[in-house]
């Protein structure tokens, strides 16, 4: 029994040292084709990143599977690691990702607590506008919109029971058009089937913490994952309203719950480019640092350059477009 887990220790921490190169080289390729595919197309993006995710993760377990007729597999490793060092770096391997994953469970054990309570909305007292979105994009996956006080955003909550929860706040607070505009990005969610690609996601991050090409990479498939939707959005939203339904939520968000985080860069890439032509430009007014720091934009102010060109930084919360809080979606 001591043989076999000094064995297991062994073999585990060689594949997680290699995996630290291997990501790496991963990590590097991701980035140059990143760089190529440009900033116009955040599908594009998400599916690389999420890629290279995935690859890194499925590496050890492939070379794992290559090495299992070979006796002696601490042969073939280019580091090698003596069998107490091994062990004490295996059983803190298992504390932390057993700890990561305890929390990841109680997470996905709240959600389903969240979408048993979440009340179901009576579509046909809604908007025409709204109505007419819920029932263009029903046939892609059954869900249900509903409202709930346990929520402090807009919220996607997926796997087997899809659902939309909209806080009560927002129902009432928001026009017509505005909770239209956040409808329809988490209905970009559950068609994407962000729910699953996202529990993904949170295990690998789990169980390779200490891999620093996760951190980057993973950090890069939850912004393109918001920006995609972003981009669903404003195939039926002008650049301007959308901003405009950010800011505004920003700040009601930041009234009423003291929600803080600002997700700039992922706005102003959302909105750029092709999608700004014709509209006029936002520009978060006033210092930067002190407006995130607040949490909520000061106020917007128009500015067009004098040679024509677009200034196109906008300022909104949270860790989707949306403006929610940094929240975990299954």
């Amino acid at each position: 029994m001591t043989a076999a887990l000094h064995a297991i220790a062994q073999l585990g921490t060689l594949r997680a040292v290699d995996s630290l190169i291997e990501g790496t080289f991963v990590a590097l390729f991701a980035a140059a084709v990143l760089r190529v595919t440009g900033k116009h197309n955040a599908g594009a993006r998400f599916a690389i990143s999420f890629s290279a995710l995935m690859a890194i993760a499925f590496l050890p377990f492939i070379a794992l599977s290559h090495q299992a007729g070979i006796s002696g597999a601490s042969h073939s490793a280019a580091i090698t690691v003596s069998e107490s060092w091994a062990l004490y770096l295996f059983a803190t391997w298992a504390l932390i990702a057993g700890w990561s994953l305890l929390r990841l469970g109680k997470a996905m054990w709240h959600l389903r607590t969240l979408r048993n309570s979440c009340v179901p909305v009576d579509v046909l007292g809604l908007d025409p506008l709204l109505q007419d979105t819920l029932r263009r994009h029903s046939g892609n996956r059954k869900f249900v919109l509903c409202t709930s006080d346990q929520v402090s955003v807009p919220t996607a909550l997926g796997l087997f029971k899809p659902a939309i929860v909209i806080p009560h706040w927002v129902m009432h607070e928001l026009s017509a058009a505005e909770l239209n505009q956040i409808v329809l990005h988490e209905l970009e969610h559950l068609r994407r089937w962000d729910d699953w690609t996202n529990l993904a996601q949170q295990l690998v991050r789990a169980l390779f913490f200490f891999h620093p090409a996760i951190w980057w990479i993973e950090k890069r498939v939850a912004l393109e994952r918001e920006m995609a939707c972003d981009d669903a959005v404003l195939t039926e939203a002008s650049p301007r309203a959308y901003a405009e339904c950010l800011a505004r939520l920003a700040q009601r968000a930041r009234a009423k719950l003291g929600i803080g985080r600002f997700s700039r860069r992922r706005i102003r890439a959302g909105l750029r480019d092709r999608n700004l032509k014709g509209a006029e430009p936002y520009r978060l007014s006033g210092c930067w640092r002190a407006t995130a720091a607040s949490g909520s934009p000061e106020y917007f102010k128009r500015k067009r350059s004098a040679d024509g060109a677009h200034s196109d930084e906008i300022g909104g919360t949270g860790s989707i477009g949306s403006c929610r809080a940094r929240k975990v979606e299954y």
